[in-house]
């Protein structure tokens, strides 16, 4: 360990600065725990750790890196769980998820969304079931968007998406997206394959994400009442329900408030 990250911090860290926010102390914490995988990439002398940070991102984040494995990289910069003193504030009271499963949720996000407090951006206990009204109210999101649904038989599933839901004529988004479920107290992710680009589709009447050969990783209809839920290419998913048809009880969308965007 470096003497930078040995002292400023665990000083951080211990006192709870006010100098240093949630989300600076992810980021030092994270180029100090990533230079340890990419030791090549890291300045060997009193290094920037912003500088240090944004390389390190970028390598990791380039589909090229392949001798990394993902979990190994997330167990070195948060271990098996994080902090509650460093769970990011939430603008908007969540119905669907607890601080555990917010925990589990922190640890598999994008880095660039990491210690960034989590705004409310939709949902149906609020504004009703309209899919038209879930795009109203994500008119103004410039972030990523975590989608949230709990179904009728209280199973709790969504995604990640890294661009929010709007109608296009075509499938977008990036390969930072994922679905996840938390089916029978199982926390899971399934990652992108590579397979294709099939990330997220809207429609006025519907919502896809992830698809391939006509299975489709998750849909929405244009009421949020109904969906379905099965293995796709996009990303090689269980069907993350008890039953590939479900009803929605409950649904959250979810900003983040990047400085930046």
């Amino acid at each position: 360990m470096s003497k930078y990250n040995e002292v400023k911090v665990t000083k951080a860290k211990g006192k709870k600065s006010d100098e240093v926010s949630n989300s600076a102390f992810q980021m030092i914490r994270g180029a100090y725990a990533l230079g340890g995988l990419f030791p090549h990439v890291v300045k060997k002398d009193e290094p920037d750790v912003m500088e240090t940070c944004d390389v390190l991102v970028n390598l990791w984040t380039n589909k090229k890196v392949a001798g990394v494995k993902e979990e190994e990289t997330r167990k070195a910069m948060h271990g098996s769980d994080i902090d509650d003193a460093f769970i990011a504030p939430m603008t908007g009271e969540s119905k669907i998820i607890d601080k555990e499963m917010r925990k589990k949720l922190i640890l598999s996000l994008p880095a660039r969304c990491q210690g960034y407090p989590w705004k409310m951006a939709f949902n149906t206990d609020r504004d009703g079931f309209s899919l038209s009204e879930m795009y109203r109210r994500m008119g103004d999101v410039h972030s990523m968007v975590l989608i949230i649904i709990e179904d009728m038989f209280f199973q709790k599933f969504g995604a990640i998406l890294t661009d929010k839901p709007e109608v296009k004529d075509q499938y977008y988004g990036r390969g930072e997206s994922f679905l996840f479920t938390f089916k029978a107290g199982d926390f899971k992710t399934f990652k992108w394959t590579g397979e294709n680009e099939f990330f997220i589709r809207c429609y006025e009447d519907s919502v896809t994400i992830g698809a391939g050969d006509g299975h489709f990783g998750l849909t929405l209809d244009g009421d949020l009442n109904r969906g379905t839920s099965e293995k796709c290419l996009t990303f090689s998913n269980e069907p993350l329900t008890v039953k590939k048809d479900f009803k929605i009880r409950n649904m959250e969308c979810w900003a983040f408030e990047i400085d930046d965007e």
